[in-house]
């Protein structure tokens, strides 16, 4: 929920409101965040065990990062 609300808010701000540097970095991959948390929340709303679901969400995460960090 956080991730969404700081992201929400990052992409609606003024463009001249000075922003952290990390802001850049999360609005310029805010597809894949979006991805992240779509897919995170439909494993909850099915039902899905959260643990199991916790560890999908990471592993997930560890991709998305690993491919970001080869391109």
């Amino acid at each position: 929920m956080d991730t969404t609300n700081i992201l929400s808010t990052y992409l609606t701000c003024p463009p001249d409101l000075p922003l952290p540097e990390l802001a850049g970095k999360l609005t310029a991959h805010a597809e894949m965040v979006c991805g992240l948390l779509e897919t995170t929340t439909a494993g909850l709303v099915a039902g899905t065990d959260p643990r199991a679901v916790w560890r999908l969400a990471l592993a997930d995460v560890v991709k998305a990062a690993t491919a970001l960090s080869s391109s």
